[in-house]
């Protein structure tokens, strides 16, 4: 058998000597020089290659091919056209000897046209270079093909050519040969798909939607794949259209990973998180990956599962975003965004993961059994634009009372309004009766003048997020105020809550004694320091404990005598982590002493809720640590959070604020939630 290698050439000094050593078992090496500045031809020469050099013009791809074509010796049998930036494998030979077939005009083999950063292949496809001598001709003036002149034959060879493109080429030829291509064969479709596809390169949008839409017209232009690509490429130039043209896309070559890969980054962009998922996951499924120059590497690489990763993170799967961030992360080992995605999704996993359980095969948030929810009603008089929030239920032992904050701003949506123009925060506090069935009664609004400056000297006005909580007979609250320092400086404040009689013989819920407690961080009433969500543990008449943090566990002591605030367990430091901040004061259930903690949950991204939500967690306090059960919400994933509780009977009453306007009370049975409660330890 005879074997000729032959290419064309201009200014390939760098790439002649790995050329020509990659065919040097080639009986015949032709190059063909088309007017080289630098020293290709001579090193050509001295690698022993046949050397012409001609000048083509004007200039067309075809015709110089079809020139050296025809220096290749009539007794040759097959025709290796391999340009200057390629290499035979070595081995090349024997497996062309191999598999070589009298009756095969054409042969095929693997393709290597694109490498990734670490060396692996990228861009894998079928080549069509390798021909008999005397059937094949070349035609059209760029992007040229070999063109049977008598009936093809086809077989496949395990020979491999590796492509190494210069980026460094220019294209400007391209554009204006691919017009004369397409104004000489009207009706090619390969060539109207080209020209479009050039256009576009060039930003020229208007004049590619024209070309890919004669491209999709053309009786010839049955490769469905190159259709969905020209309905591809027709979403970028026409970028309104986008969605349009993607699923037209996937409708037509719906075995075809590309466009569901393009569909799926769109509705990534636009987060609708569970398109983009279906879409990955349908070209996933596609696990067949098509050995053609069409197909692109950026499907069969990263892209699909981080995508997908990012989606399912968005959806709360959190399993399913950790196994796509793995798979992502396989593809591009070394991918930092990709190591710190999937840092972040185990993150999630392990944080929001225990919140979830699954039901008849669907996940969901593990939604606390309740047997009754209501709703504390407004006031008659609570002026126009107020709401309800953060209620605060405790028990004395035998009976229910509850505080309910009101407040003149309310949350609609994602945004705060608010009801008076002068944009000052203003908070006022009842007290209500709760029966045991959690109906309540007795509406009574709290006097708190004692708590507030004289003088604000910051637009939040009166308590926010009061507790309520018995302390040796004493009902007391601690709340936050910050209308003391011009900084919006945060400060828990106790005092206790009295009725005081009126001259007129009733009674007024009325809070006395009031410490604004200092920080722990720093004594200076000034510093922007906010201290909210104490968890109070009630000790004695003159003193309370606090829970000032409970991961890593500092429990302080606030000693009303004294005036002073006490670490007992662990130091107050900036370094101690809040996602675990007190919801309710410390009570009391078969399992010890309990409180309630919340943290910021998930985002969610529904138009008309709050993006904000929070999750919550039971915890038993041994007195020197504590045992922190898993994530639940009461009804779903909202804003909704808990700010008191209290045990009577075997049943556990949880009252809570929902998306900052709405004031309610869950009842549960001790027996269906006593396993989200953690058991203390057996010695404590």
């Amino acid at each position: 058998m005879r074997i000729a290698v032959y290419a064309i050439a201009r200014d390939e000094s760098a790439n002649v000597q790995q050329w020509a050593d990659s065919c040097k078992e080639a009986d015949y090496r032709i190059l063909v020089d088309t007017g080289s500045i630098d020293d290709t031809v001579e090193k050509a020469i001295a690698a022993g290659i046949t050397t012409v050099k001609h000048i083509f013009d004007p200039w067309r791809f075809d015709d110089a091919r079809n020139f050296a074509l025809a220096l290749v010796p009539d007794d040759v049998d097959l025709c290796i056209s391999l340009d200057l930036d390629e290499v035979l494998v070595d081995g090349w030979r024997q497996a062309l000897e191999a598999s070589y077939n009298p009756q095969a005009t054409r042969y095929r083999y693997l393709y290597t046209w694109s490498w990734r950063d670490d060396g692996t292949p990228g861009l894998q496809y079928g080549g069509d270079k390798i021909h008999t001598r005397n059937d094949y001709v070349w035609r059209y003036p760029v992007h040229e093909v070999l063109i049977c002149q008598t009936d093809e034959v086809q077989a496949w060879s395990e020979l491999q050519i590796h492509h190494r493109r210069d980026q460094t080429k220019s294209r400007e030829q391209y554009l204006t040969l691919l017009e004369l291509a397409v104004s000489e064969d009207l009706d090619n479709d390969r060539n109207s798909h080209y020209l479009g596809r050039e256009y576009m390169y060039e930003q020229r949008y208007e004049e590619a939607a024209i070309e890919f839409k004669r491209h999709l017209s053309l009786p010839s232009a049955q490769w469905r794949a190159e259709r969905a690509q020209s309905m591809r490429y027709l979403a970028t130039c026409e970028p309104d259209r986008a969605e349009f043209w993607l699923q037209e896309a996937c409708n037509e070559s719906p075995d075809r990973r590309e466009p569901w890969v393009d569909l799926a980054f769109l509705f990534m962009e636009q987060q609708r998180w569970q398109e983009c998922l279906t879409a990955c996951h349908t070209a996933l499924s596609l696990d067949r990956k098509p050995l053609e120059y069409i197909t692109e590497e950026m499907a069969w690489g990263s892209r699909l599962d981080d995508m997908a990763a990012l989606a399912a993170s968005h959806l709360h799967q959190y399993e399913r975003a950790v196994e796509h961030g793995e798979l992502a992360l396989a593809s591009e080992p070394t991918n930092e965004r990709l190591q710190t995605n999937l840092a972040n999704y185990r993150r999630d996993l392990a944080t929001w993961g225990p919140a979830q359980e699954i039901v008849q095969g669907s996940t969901r948030w593990r939604a606390l059994p309740t047997v009754r929810i209501t709703s504390v009603s407004r006031p008659d008089d609570l002026p126009d634009g107020w709401v309800l929030m953060n209620p605060s239920i405790a028990s004395d032992g035998k009976n229910l009372r509850m505080l309910v904050r009101a407040t003149n701003y309310q949350l609609n949506g994602s945004a705060y309004t608010m009801a008076e123009p002068d944009q000052i925060i203003r908070s006022r506090i009842g007290i209500v009766d709760v029966s045991l069935d959690a109906e309540v009664t007795n509406w009574q609004w709290v006097n708190d003048e004692q708590l507030r400056a004289d003088q604000p000297r910051f637009p939040v006005h009166g308590v926010e997020d009061a507790r309520l909580f018995m302390n040796d007979r004493t009902w007391q609250i601690l709340g936050a105020v910050r209308d003391f320092a011009e900084s919006g400086a945060i400060r828990q404040v106790l005092a206790q809550l009295q009725d005081q009689a009126t001259s007129v013989g009733s009674h007024v819920p009325v809070l006395v004694n009031p410490w604004r407690i200092p920080s722990p961080l720093n004594m200076d009433d000034a510093a922007q320091i906010y201290e909210k969500n104490w968890v109070a543990r009630p000790y004695s008449r003159s003193a309370i404990d606090v829970v000032w943090s409970t991961d890593p566990y500092v429990q302080l002591r606030v000693d009303l005598l004294a005036r002073q605030v006490v670490p007992i367990h662990g130091r107050p430091s900036w370094l101690a982590l809040h996602d675990l901040r007190g919801s309710t004061p410390i009570f009391t259930t078969p399992h010890g002493s309990t409180y309630v903690v919340h943290q910021v949950g998930p985002s969610i991204n529904e138009s008309e809720r709050p993006h904000r939500t929070y999750l919550h967690q039971f915890v038993t306090s041994c007195g020197t640590h504590v045992h922190i059960g898993v994530p639940w919400c009461i009804e779903e994933l909202a804003l909704e959070y808990v700010a008191g509780a209290a045990f009577l009977d075997g049943v556990m009453y949880l009252s809570f604020g929902r998306d900052d306007r709405d004031a309610r009370i869950a009842m549960c049975q001790w027996g269906e939630i006593k396993d989200l409660l953690p058991q203390t330890c057996s010695e404590f």
